[in-house]
Parts: structure tokens; C-alpha cells; sequence
């Protein structure tokens, strides 16, 4: 029978040690930078210099049980965003808090709607179970070993994934990018620059003509279809269903998505129609994502122009001969897919397999 305490019974909280540094401020170094998820940066000094647990204390999926707790150890520096334990140690081992806390679903001890937060006060109240030391370090040894086999085949699988997409990369390149008859993307393709509609004019509604701004209206991946969610009733610039939609501001620059429907493009979206074979073009600007970004100009908010898009340089083989690339493509592609959703599946039963190891270690009768 374990007894069961409170978090702050077993644990000093440092967070008055902990303080934040403002991106202006950081200066690149060889400490790593904890938040309430890991290490978001690099910095070139530490305040920290021990074994220690980090809890998130906002940013964390409060609700769903995906508490974020971690072992921090060697020098590093810690911002506001998560609370720092130290466990005593002559009752409790750190890898058992951070198990625990991973484990179990903390959200009855967070407040906030807009921002739900952790604060200390409940951080300390937390319930947590006491086995002896002894039987601490023998579960913690069974879950290191359990969990290590499970992040193998997370791996593994992950590998697999990752090779098939540098199949179909280097396959995209030789299509693509190695042969003598090049031309401008203007010869064989009519680019759209979208133009967005007065403010005024959106709603959610239905009304008038689908919008497409940018990628927040992009389903997920290259051929994915665009969603109707905001509408206007002044249409600027138009796209028609089938054509490539291209991001051409910002981070996103690059990313593309196929018009489900003939609608309104704003300013950070240009449409891409082919004269005579869409799928050539679309598989071409899926392929040429991270070239695009690169010609973007602005350091802090990258943007494309028509005449860059209009003057990148791709292949124009006969038809016959596109057609033949065009089936290899998507037949490696579509392979992606398939590894794709088998690498989440299995991904998604190997994280319940931890979850389910976790509750049946670490939840037993206490006194």
C-alpha cells in the first residue's frame, strides 16, 4: 500500500530562480533555452546547473492527459513558462515525478479558459502516490526499458517514412530539374495574383463568392482541397476549381493546394493554371516548395511577385513523355500516403501503449 502526499511535500519549487529572455535579447550560445514544452533556443548563458524536473505551466494540452513534464540536467536556463522541482531526495527519485505527471491527467488543477494556466499554488496540492525508494527506481527501470523498445519502433517506423520521401524527392528532381528543355513558367502556364476584397465585404455566411487568403483555408497536404469558410460580396481576383493555389507571403510561401471550387484569391495567394496539363504543373510546384520560399524576398516577411513565379524555369517534355513521369510520380506518391497514415497509426497505438504501461505502474491502491 502506497501513501499518497502532496506534490510540494516531496519537492523545493524554484521558480523565483527561473526568468524568461526576450527574443531581442537572446544571444545565440551552446545553453539550451527551456519553456513549457522543451527547449525552444539556444543561449549563450545558464542559470541552472543540476538534475532537475520541468512542468509545463502553460502551453501544455491541459484536458487531455498530454501533461508535459520533464528531466532537465547540465547547465541550462529556464523562461516563466514552466515550473521547476526539486524532488527531495531522500523520499523521492525525479524520474518517478516526471513519470507520474506524464502519466495522469492534471486538468481539475488548471485555471484559465483563454489561457489555461498551471499556477504554483496547485502545482504544489498535486496528489502523488509514495512508494518506497526501492520501488520507485524498480518501476522507473521497467518503464525505461518498456518505453525504449516502444521509441525504437516509433523509430523505426519513422525511418521508413522518411526514406520513401527521399525516394520520391530525388525522383521529383530527376523529373523535374535534369533535363535540356526548359522553359519559363509563363510558356505553359498562366499565373494568377490574388487581390484581396475590401474588409467589408467577408462573411461567414455564404454569401457572394468562396475566399481563399491563405493557408488558414488549405486542407493538409500539397493536394489537398481549398475549404469555402469566409465568403465576399466584392470578388476581386479569381481562381478556378483545379487550378494550384500557391502561398506567396510569409512563412508559408510555397505551400499549395488545389481550388475545389471556382473562388476569390487575396493578396497571399496566386493561382497557377495550366494551358494543357494541370496535374504537370501541380506536381512541378509540389516539388519546388522549398525553391520558391528561397527567390522570396524580405528577411522578416518573405513574399514572391508574379514575375518571379512566372520566370522559375521547369521542363517541358511532350505530352507522352509527361504523362509517363506524371504516373511515376503519383504512384510514388501515392505510396507516401500509405506509409504516411501507417507511421500515424502505429505512432498513435505506440503513445496509448504508454499511456496504458504508465496507468498500470504508476496507479495502485494507496493508504
Amino acid at each position: 500500500m502506497w501513501k499518497m502526499v502532496k506534490l510540494g511535500e516531496i519537492c523545493d519549487v524554484l521558480d523565483s530562480l527561473r526568468k524568461p529572455i526576450t527574443k531581442k535579447d537572446r544571444v545565440a550560445g551552446d545553453y539550451p533555452y527551456y519553456g513549457a514544452t522543451g527547449i525552444v533556443d539556444w543561449v549563450e548563458d545558464y542559470i541552472f546547473d543540476e538534475k532537475l524536473v520541468l512542468v509545463g505551466e502553460d502551453g501544455a494540452k491541459w484536458g487531455s492527459g498530454d501533461t508535459t513534464a520533464f528531466i532537465t540536467t547540465g547547465k541550462y536556463w529556464v523562461n516563466n513558462h514552466a515550473h521547476v522541482l526539486r524532488p527531495m531526495p531522500e523520499l523521492v527519485i525525479h524520474e518517478w515525478i516526471s513519470y507520474y505527471l506524464t502519466g495522469i491527467d492534471l486538468s481539475e488543477f488548471v485555471t484559465g479558459l483563454t489561457v489555461p494556466k498551471l499556477n504554483q499554488a496547485n502545482l504544489r496540492t498535486i496528489p502523488i502516490p509514495l512508494p518506497p525508494l526501492a520501488e520507485q527506481q524498480r518501476i522507473v527501470a521497467k518503464l525505461d526499458a518498456a518505453f525504449a523498445e516502444i521509441d525504437e519502433a516509433i523509430e523505426t517506423t519513422k525511418n521508413s517514412k522518411d526514406n520513401a520521401l527521399k525516394l520520391y524527392e530525388a525522383l521529383s528532381r530527376e523529373v523535374f530539374f535534369a533535363g535540356d528543355d526548359v522553359v519559363p513558367l509563363r510558356d505553359i502556364a498562366t499565373v494568377i495574383m490574388g487581390q484581396s476584397p475590401n474588409g467589408k465585404s467577408y462573411n461567414a455566411d455564404g454569401v457572394g463568392t468562396p475566399l481563399v487568403n491563405g493557408p488558414v483555408e488549405f486542407e493538409e497536404g500539397s493536394f489537398g482541397r481549398s475549404k469555402s469558410i469566409k465568403f465576399t460580396t466584392q470578388p476581386t481576383k479569381f481562381c478556378k476549381s483545379g487550378d494550384a493555389l500557391l502561398c506567396v507571403r510569409g512563412s508559408t510561401t510555397g505551400r499549395m493546394n488545389l481550388a475545389s471550387v471556382d473562388a476569390c484569391i487575396g493578396r497571399g495567394v496566386a493561382a497557377i493554371r495550366a494551358h494543357n496539363n494541370q496535374q504537370w504543373i501541380n506536381y512541378f510546384l509540389q516539388s519546388a516548395r522549398g525553391y520558391i520560399f528561397s527567390i522570396g524576398t524580405g528577411a522578416t516577411f518573405p513574399n514572391v511577385s508574379s514575375k518571379q513565379i512566372e520566370s522559375i524555369e521547369i521542363r517541358n517534355p511532350n505530352q507522352e513523355e509527361k504523362r509517363e513521369l506524371i504516373d511515376k510520380l503519383s504512384e510514388c506518391y501515392e505510396n507516401i500516403q500509405v506509409i504516411n497514415k501507417t507511421y500515424d497509426l502505429k505512432k498513435s497505438n505506440l503513445v496509448i501503449l504508454k499511456s496504458a504501461i504508465l496507468a498500470q505502474e504508476l496507479q495502485r491502491e494507496v493508504a
